[in-house]
């Protein structure tokens, strides 16, 4: 799980930390503005891990 400004923020240097975060698989889960405040959404992305046996 990981934490960032969400996109209903006009904010665009954190237009790359999303795109980052999407890239190596983290899907956005939920914006929050209870967390920070309206003015700065907090964006909550999750990544499923696999259990792949070690080999």
């Amino acid at each position: 799980m990981v934490e960032t400004l969400s996109d209903k923020a006009d904010y665009a240097p954190y237009e790359k930390t999303r795109l980052f975060y999407k890239s190596v698989g983290f899907e956005p889960l939920i914006t929050l503005t209870e967390m920070w405040d309206a003015d700065n959404p907090s964006l909550i992305m999750v990544k499923s891990l696999s259990m792949q046996p070690f080999v």
